[in-house]
């Protein structure tokens, strides 16, 4: 009679086991899927940035120099300023 309790123990134990792994899969498997969503997700640039990013394409915003400018003062190859 012990044998069979013990056996009726592990059985039990067993069951709790696999039913406890089966749900840790699934949460595992839920939360590396919001992991990856919210990865891509916020490594996109927002709808106003892109907006912002067709408006300023090819500007020069203030301060900057762009390849072929010339600033005051400077002489460049056949070119002459007045200051």
């Amino acid at each position: 009679m012990l044998y069979y309790y013990h056996l009726f123990r592990f059985h039990i134990s067993s069951n709790i086991h696999i039913r406890n792994r089966n749900n840790l899969d699934k949460s595992w498997k839920d939360l590396i899927e919001k992991r990856r969503r919210l990865r891509v997700v916020s490594g996109e640039k927002t709808m106003i940035q892109k907006i912002k990013g067709y408006f300023t394409k090819g500007q020069v915003t203030k301060g900057q120099v762009t390849k072929g400018q010339v600033t005051k003062g400077q002489v460049t190859k056949g070119q002459v300023t007045k200051d």
